[in-house]
């Protein structure tokens, strides 16, 4: 893409031009530091999460605040938004996983089911899923309008801190505090497949993930 968001403990998150580096612009407002930032599908719009319990989102070009996103009783780890932007994704350490209306604040669903923060969370590409990660040891899927319990994924006694679907909506990728990546198989749930392990010790940089994620595609395209 041609912006980069960055998100810190300076309490802000600024959008950069990645052609040039200069700033494009400075999203604040939080009380503590930030623990994530996300962007809409059309680059519109900057959601950021922050360990004041609460998730704000921002136009991107100017950084004015759109809206604040309030009702998490524990820092949020975890800020993202829906394929077409009309919906809000959070994770909190208070157990739960929160889906917002973007336009009007208004909380549409909240998710609670786990035991312990959840530290992850997407929805699937159709925006009819979401998959939550957390200190149950767990990856779960629940209906993003109803919140109804899906699917549980089980991760072998590990805590995953990262959670995200693959465009195609095929597969599943989780990696663990431990630094265990797996692939799941969307299409063979009903078995809990998963397509493979790697051991990495990997962080959760995006730029590791797709890295991992391309060498997954190459080895399956020469088998």
């Amino acid at each position: 893409g041609t912006l980069a968001a960055t998100a810190g403990r300076d309490r802000a998150a600024r959008v950069w031009s990645v052609s040039s580096g200069r700033q494009v612009s400075i999203c604040t407002g939080h009380d503590l530091d930030l623990t994530s930032v996300s962007f809409s599908s059309d680059r519109k719009l900057v959601g950021t999460a922050s360990f004041d319990c609460t998730a704000r989102v921002c136009q991107t070009e100017s950084g004015a605040l759109v809206r604040v996103f309030n009702g998490h009783t524990g820092p949020v780890h975890s800020v993202s938004f829906s394929d077409d932007g009309a919906r809000l994704l959070t994770a909190s350490s208070d157990g739960t996983a929160r889906v917002w209306n973007v336009a009007s604040g208004d909380q549409l669903v909240c998710i609670d089911g786990r035991a312990g923060e959840v530290w992850s969370s997407c929805f699937s590409p159709d925006g009819t899923t979401v998959a939550t990660a957390g200190n149950d040891e767990t990856v779960r899927l629940w209906s993003s309008y109803s919140g109804a319990l899906l699917w549980i994924l089980r991760s072998d006694a590990e805590i995953t801190t990262f959670v995200r679907f693959l465009p195609d909506e095929t597969r599943l990728v989780t990696k663990s505090r431990e630094g265990t990546v797996r692939l799941w198989d969307m299409r063979a749930l009903r078995r809990g497949a998963m397509l493979r392990i790697r051991d990495r010790g990997l962080t959760d940089s995006p730029r590791e993930m797709r890295q991992l994620l391309q060498h997954d595609r190459q080895d399956t395209h020469s088998r």
